[in-house]
């Protein structure tokens, strides 16, 4: 089974950019079980040059006995889907707003094409992010559909459950459900939401959002009540406030 980190190579022509069969890329994100890739495309010189969303069914495993082979292309316009001119945020894939696969697209390579010291290590208020809850085809896109959401929500669950093993009482999702949304967090509720800001990958936090356990407004705002202070995550969760879920 493919993995994170696998290089492989496209079988097809991509139908959204300048893609081609033959072209290698580095699975960098794996969606449901397999069934699609986040894929990084590089360069010859090691600049990214695309990321795209492709059915497993697209890519088939590089091996030894490939050749590399040159071709030229357009690295702007790679970045933005047709009919958009390069650095505009792409069209979503099935055309509509809110597309999920298209979003967690958008963000890889907006992080790709910005450094991180483009980010302050201090967290933008709650009124620069979105307070749109994740739609059904959100959802859809993101999830398994037997995933729990809301107050329940898996990604929630079992990111607490590893992560707070060592505490006495490890928190629940119902709990980190609660401590998000309180306006007078206690100690314990704010140690919950700091430890989910700490230890829960950048796919977590984007199902968490999926299984509606939050808005990004709700997290953001959880986060400055926690007096959460993690650099590195401070700089990815800012990058949300350029463009709206």
């Amino acid at each position: 089974m493919l993995a994170e980190h696998d290089r492989v190579v496209l079988t097809t022509d991509a139908t959204d950019s300048q893609l081609k069969a033959g072209d290698v890329g580095t699975i960098v994100h794996v969606h449901r079980g397999g069934a699609a890739l986040e894929v990084e495309f590089h360069a010859l010189d090691g600049n990214a040059a695309a990321v795209a969303t492709i059915p497993s069914s697209s890519v088939r495993p590089a091996s030894g006995a490939d050749i590399k082979h040159a071709r030229e292309m357009d690295v702007a316009d790679a970045f933005a889907s047709p009919g958009h001119a390069p650095g505009h945020a792409p069209t979503p894939v099935d055309g509509t707003p809110g597309d999920g696969r298209t979003r967690v697209r958008q963000e890889i390579e907006r992080r790709l094409r910005e450094p991180d010291r483009w980010a302050p290590a201090t967290l933008l208020p709650p009124s620069a992010f979105s307070d749109e809850p994740a739609t059904d085809r959100d959802f859809e896109r993101l999830e398994d559909p037997n995933a729990r959401t809301g107050r329940h929500a898996d990604a929630v669950h079992f990111r607490l459950m590893s992560s707070c093993a060592g505490w006495k009482t490890r928190p629940t999702a119902s709990e980190f459900y609660d401590a998000v949304r309180a306006i007078r967090p206690t100690a314990r509720q704010r140690a919950i939401v700091s430890a989910w800001g700490r230890e829960a990958t950048y796919f977590e936090l984007l199902e968490a959002w999926a299984q509606r356990a939050y808005t990004d407004r709700e997290l953001v705002r959880a986060l400055h009540l926690a007096g959460f202070d993690c650099g590195e995550r401070i700089r990815e969760i800012n990058r949300w406030a350029k463009y709206l879920r």
